[in-house]
């Protein structure tokens, strides 16, 4: 009975610590802002403007921008192309081709304002622990630009993932 009454003490004492999280607004450029629960630092990266930044229980948020203007297309040519079926699957086909042995759960177009959106739901080995995590990407092209929010965790939490992607502002 003590083992059980400690361990629903450790349970409720982590969510109320990860629930206490200061989550502050993270501005990615002149347009876009996202809340998250820290300062994310920056990864250096070609062609990827890339923020990063994991909790204490491995929980990953990201944040990247990609200008589409570095590979030849403007803004009027990208979101002509991004509610097909054929560049969605492309963006689709690229983003897994990163995440060798990774198993796509779901994938849905939508629309965020007046911007065509991708949100991926993937399961993928982690090398570093040797289990299995889930990630959610919020993919949202603005402009010549696609906004990329991923949410990563080997036990997720819903209202976490939620809060990040709800929390997307665009000017």
């Amino acid at each position: 009975m003590k083992k059980i009454l400690a361990g629903v003490v450790l349970e409720f004492l982590f969510t109320v610590a990860h629930a206490q999280q200061d989550w502050q607004r993270f501005v990615l450029d002149d347009r876009v802002s996202v809340l998250v629960p820290g300062i994310p630092e920056k990864v250096e990266l070609e062609q990827v403007e890339m923020y990063n930044l994991t909790i204490s229980d491995s929980t990953n948020y990201s944040t990247s921008i990609v200008d589409f203007n570095d590979f030849g297309l403007d803004a009027t040519m990208l979101q002509s192309m991004v509610a097909t079926d054929e560049f969605e699957e492309q963006f689709k086909t690229g983003f897994m081709m990163q995440m060798e042995g990774s198993t796509l759960r779901s994938s849905t177009r939508g629309r965020f304002q007046n911007f065509t959106t991708y949100l991926f739901e993937i399961d993928f080995a982690d090398k570093e622990s040797g289990g299995e995590s889930k990630l959610s990407s919020y993919s949202i092209f603005v402009g010549s630009k696609v906004y990329t929010l991923n949410y990563t965790a080997k036990v997720p939490r819903p209202e976490d993932k939620e809060k990040f992607f709800s929390s997307l502002i665009i000017l």
